[in-house]
């Protein structure tokens, strides 16, 4: 079932669910159509280029890029090459999942 509620409103719990899995996050901006970005601040990820989150009930702009994405008006989790790097979308409902994945993502595992 797809989402009625904001973005916004899945912040707190995305940030709850990462920090229960020892990923440290900031806000870094929150856009006038409600989405939510986020910084991984932990050094150790940092470095394995696992990039940033976007939690939004739309598609994001063509010359954005944001790695992993919380969406509201999805149902499946499914990854995306289509901007030139690898993309993670997850419902709400998979937050828990996606911050197992952050965990274990190596950004040379997807690129040569």
């Amino acid at each position: 079932m797809l989402s009625d509620k904001p973005p916004i409103a899945y912040l707190d719990k995305v940030r709850t669910v990462l920090s229960q899995h020892g990923i440290k996050t900031k806000i870094i901006a929150q856009a006038r159509s409600d989405s939510q970005y986020l910084e991984i601040t932990n050094k150790n990820l940092q470095k394995r280029k696992v990039g940033k989150i976007r939690i939004g009930d739309h598609p994001e702009r063509s010359r954005y890029g944001y790695r992993w994405q919380i969406r509201t008006d999805i149902q499946e989790v499914y990854p995306s090459m289509e901007k030139g790097h690898i993309q993670f979308f997850f419902p709400p409902s998979q937050i828990d999942h996606m911050a197992k994945m952050i965990l274990k993502f190596r950004c040379s595992d997807w690129y040569d």
